[in-house]
């Protein structure tokens, strides 16, 4: 009997429970609604551009087709940054595969490059547009990346990237985020800002002969001395001077995108292993913290046991002084009311010294994750 009012009382009583059964009702249902909504918003969608739908009926959807050369992705998945799905995070997912799309990778500046860096031997292709290069990450052949880098590509990319938009191997431009979205039309505006930035970048032509046009006609003057530079260069005079039509240029493309995609096959194992690594770490520190509330909650657990015991001695106690006529009514309540208020202060004490350590091991974990993050 005690065990089930004290059951009852850790969850507030009937009450309690009672919130807590109307709060999942309305959690399950806020769930079946936000897949629903999802599956309905890329449903639409997909029947706007053209693209076939397909649908597990929960949380999981597909749309796939071509708008012209462009074959178009619109899915949700559980896959995380690098194709794991180690955890149950829904995911939104847009995928453009452009033909003739710049044979590297592209994305947002951000402090991680800093270490992608020491892993590849690829250097960070830097356009000489300062705002550009700011703003976004290239990656790849020097001389082919800016021969498709122009004015409104670049600003075309920046708009992009600055959605989450990235070029990634293999000709792939893609955008991802967290949960399911509803809105049809902020998909559509983002496939719009992708699909743009993929067409503006892609060329199909005379790699020297977009170099030049850099060179001479670029509106950034940094980007006219790159590209200048690149044409000045002791492998690309060599190529200049051996180049007899357009099939030799489209030899030393092919060659040149096969040697990025053997490099980034390398990175690419090199930033799995580090996600892996750091996803070991992660659940070390997490096991560490949740062994540490269970340590704490048990201490917690025996301090109000004892109080409980306690408690009744206290009880006990009085009930057993009303038979004592060497007392009187007032002393025996005086007595309990002191027995009662001490040990009152002393469990008001003990559950601030509990949410205090509560508290200290949060900010604990966090510091910890926080330090394998930087």
């Amino acid at each position: 009997m005690n065990q089930k009012k004290t059951v009852l009382k850790a969850f507030g009583g009937i009450s309690g429970i009672a919130l807590l059964i109307v709060a999942w009702v309305l959690v399950s249902k806020f769930i079946s609604w936000d897949r629903q909504e999802s599956g309905a918003a890329i449903g639409t969608l997909a029947e706007e551009l053209g693209l076939t739908f397909k649908s597990n009926g929960k949380s999981l959807h597909v749309a796939q087709g071509y708008i012209n050369d462009v074959r178009v992705t619109i899915k949700t998945t559980y896959e995380g940054t690098h194709g794991s799905s180690s955890d149950n995070t829904v995911r939104t997912l847009l995928m453009l595969s452009v033909p003739y799309s710049p044979p590297g990778r592209i994305e947002a500046s951000s402090w991680r490059q800093s270490i992608t860096e020491t892993w590849s031997e690829q250097e960070r292709v830097i356009t000489g547009d300062a705002s550009f290069d700011q703003d976004v990450y290239v990656v790849g052949p020097p001389d082919i990346m800016l021969a498709h880098l122009d004015a409104d590509a670049r600003k075309a990319i920046s708009a992009a990237t600055a959605k989450g938009w990235g070029l990634k191997e293999s000709s792939i431009w893609e955008w991802r985020e967290n949960g399911h979205i509803h809105d049809k039309d902020h998909l559509r505006s983002l496939m719009n800002i992708g699909l743009s930035a993929a067409l503006a970048s892609r060329m199909k032509g005379d790699i020297v002969a977009a170099l030049r046009e850099r060179a001479k006609t670029d509106p950034e003057s940094g980007v006219r001395a790159a590209a200048s530079s690149l044409l000045d260069s002791k492998a690309l005079l060599l190529k200049l001077k051996t180049e007899q039509d357009a099939s030799e240029t489209d030899a030393y493309y092919a060659n040149m995108s096969k040697k990025f995609s053997e490099k980034s096959k390398v990175l690419k194992e090199a930033r799995e292993k580090k996600q892996t690594e750091y996803q070991a770490q992660k659940e070390e520190i997490r096991a560490d913290y949740n062994k540490a509330l269970e340590i704490l909650r048990i201490e917690h657990e025996a301090h109000e046991a004892e109080r409980q015991v306690r408690s009744e001695k206290i009880l006990e106690k009085f009930n057993q002084s009303l038979g004592n006529s060497s007392m009187s009514t007032a002393q025996r309540v005086a007595e309990f009311k002191k027995a009662s208020d001490n040990l009152a202060t002393e469990r008001k004490a003990q559950n601030a010294k509990y949410r205090a350590n509560q508290t200290e091991l949060r900010e604990n974990y966090r510091r910890r994750l926080n330090s394998i993050e930087q």
